[in-house]
This record gives C-alpha cells, structure tokens and sequence, in this order.
C-alpha cells in the first residue's frame, strides 16, 4: 500500500550501520521526488492521504526510536 516506507531513505534511517552523508542526501532526494509523483492529479485524494499519513507515522517512529537511542525520554 504505501510504497514510500519501502524506500532507499527508510532503508537507511531504520539502517544499524553507518551512513554516508552523500548517500542519506540522494535518498532524501528520490524520496521526495517519489511524493510529488504521488500528488498528481490523476490520484485520489483518499489514497494520497493515506499514503503520506502511513509515512507520517513511520518517520515519527523512527524519531522516537532516535530519542530512545540517546536517552532522550519519547513523548
């Protein structure tokens, strides 16, 4: 369903390893040429706010995730 949490970017935020600054910058990039794709007129609405609030929420798990990791308590 929502094909942007399966992108290069989330791939290397939920990543372990470490990460290229040049690399996370040319992800981002694609990442957010894949959003505008989505949010063309042709597509439902319907399916676009679910899409980019599917995304939401993973980018706001993974914030949290980031604070726990550096001992910040998560709200």
């Amino acid at each position: 369903m929502n094909d942007l949490n399966e992108t290069e970017f989330f791939t290397l935020l939920s990543s372990q390893k470490q990460i290229d600054y040049f690399q996370i910058q040319s992800a981002y990039e694609k990442f957010i040429e894949k959003v505008i794709n989505i949010n063309q007129p042709d597509n439902e609405y319907t399916i676009i706010y679910r899409k980019l609030n599917l995304t939401r929420i993973e980018l706001v798990s993974l914030s949290n995730h980031f604070r726990y990791e550096l001992g910040e308590k998560c709200a």
